[in-house]
């Protein structure tokens, strides 16, 4: 009986230590959102992304990440047309199959948060679609995050006018 305890014991160890094992990657850091300085440093800009537009970007994991990053876009606003009243708000919204809720912060050129999406509903097709309604004026620069990132994918967002 002995003999067969000492066995079973072991061969638990062996599991935990395989267990803990198999991922030789350190936890990802969580960014605190309210400091500009470190929300700034995880956040990598893929590009630019005119008013009443759409763009496609792809997360995948890299080296340099040290935390969950935030994939940007800075925001292209035309110029302002005196014949058309505008509303001071704009939708902005993201779409994708993330593997968790899908973040938007709309941010300014101090990296003050301007707008933020608190949730995201799951579509018929299996995306997730998060949206947020920023203000026009002082708004330059969208990120995007999910705190499950981990596969590559691929995520629409969206300005509307």
């Amino acid at each position: 009986m002995r003999i067969l305890l000492a066995a079973v014991l072991s061969a638990m160890g062996a599991l935990q230590g395989c267990a803990s094992n198999t991922s030789s990657d350190p936890a990802p850091v969580v960014v605190n959102e309210s400091d500009a300085a470190s929300l700034r440093a995880a956040t990598d800009l893929e590009g630019t992304l005119a008013v009443g537009s759409a763009i496609t970007l792809s997360y995948e994991r890299k080296a340099e990440y040290t935390s969950i990053p935030y994939l940007a876009v800075d925001i292209i606003h035309a110029a302002p047309d005196a014949t058309k009243e505008g509303s001071p708000m704009q939708s902005v919204s993201v779409k994708g199959k993330f593997p968790g809720t899908p973040r938007i912060l709309v941010v300014d050129e101090n990296f003050a948060i301007v707008a933020q999406s608190t949730t995201a509903t799951l579509q018929d097709d299996g995306t997730s679609l998060a949206t947020v309604s920023s203000p026009r004026s002082g708004t330059r620069t969208i990120l995007v995050t999910d705190k499950l990132w981990s596969l590559p994918m691929s995520f629409e967002v969206k300005v509307g006018e």
